[in-house]
């Protein structure tokens, strides 16, 4: 006996999980590569003249320690969100939705391309998701 075939309903949300998966991929590219600027920017805000360069560090550590973080919070949302938009949950399509409006954030970071990725990926996952009949219920 054969398995039935997915409707294409389903190949819809299995694709759009996929996309957030790979959102949630860009998003820890981005901690990766941000990890490795925090010296320089570090070093580059305490050559200013005027400025504690100890105090400046420390500030720009924790900026840069928050951003960090909210990014691996967005990968890890952004998937788990995606599970459950995949398992008809109404309310995650909406949260998928924010999410993918604040990864218009990743365009302030500096890191333009993988911003753009992240940004098309979620998008791309939102519209299937909000498409057609994926959005509601099988029941």
């Amino acid at each position: 006996m054969t398995a039935p075939l997915a409707s294409a309903r389903d190949r819809r949300l299995d694709l759009a999980f996929l996309l957030f998966a790979g959102a949630a991929v860009v998003d820890v590219l981005l901690v990766a590569l941000g990890l490795t600027h925090i010296g320089s920017a570090v070093a580059t805000a305490r050559s200013r003249s005027g400025v504690d360069p100890a105090t400046v560090g420390l500030y720009i550590g924790i900026g840069i320690g928050i951003v960090l973080a909210f990014e691996l919070a967005q990968a890890v949302l952004l998937v788990a969100f995606g599970r459950l938009a995949r398992r008809r949950v109404p309310w995650a399509r909406w949260a998928l939705l924010v999410l993918t409006v604040l990864a218009l954030i990743g365009f302030s970071e500096g890191a333009y391309v993988l911003g753009l990725l992240r940004l098309l990926l979620a998008a791309a996952g939102t519209v299937l998701v909000f498409r057609g009949s994926a959005s509601r219920s099988p029941h």
